[in-house]
């Protein structure tokens, strides 16, 4: 099966590497700097583990869900989810740095149409997360 990186954004921030990595896996606090993200739901309701699933409505109203594949609490998590037909792998990594903490977000695809979905999904994808990239470093700097 073929992968491909389809986006992959690194930054850092001044908050601390715990104050980051409580203020990211608060994902029904998402919305607040994910603004293409309406609603969170996650099963079961509560702090991110390694058995969450979840369900994100994108505006204007797409939904698409996620199961947990790996957490490293502390420092990482992966998910998995699906569009149309491609297998998106989400993966989060958050290290302290000299000045504050350093944040990794890649997404890899595969399947049968990454092909033809991965370049779509990342030039579209890519403009949503630095966005949402930039209003989640206000948040952090503020803490």
């Amino acid at each position: 099966m073929r992968t491909s990186r389809l986006v992959e954004r690194t930054f850092t921030t001044r908050a601390s590497a715990d104050q980051t990595w409580e203020h990211v896996v608060d994902i029904p606090r998402w919305p607040s700097w994910a603004h293409h993200i309406r609603k969170v739901t996650l099963e079961p309701p509560g702090p991110l583990g390694p058995t969450t699933r979840g369900r994100l409505l994108l505006k204007p109203a797409f939904p698409t869900t996620f199961r947990v594949t790996a957490l490293d609490p502390g420092h990482s998590w992966s998910w998995r989810g699906r569009f149309l037909g491609t297998t998106l792998d989400y993966d989060h990594r958050i290290e302290a740095a000299p000045d504050g903490t350093g944040v990794a977000f890649t997404i890899d695809g595969s399947g049968a149409t990454v092909r033809v979905v991965g370049p779509l999904f990342a030039a579209v994808y890519s403009r949503i997360v630095g966005r949402a990239i930039a209003n989640l470093i206000a948040e952090l700097d503020a803490l």
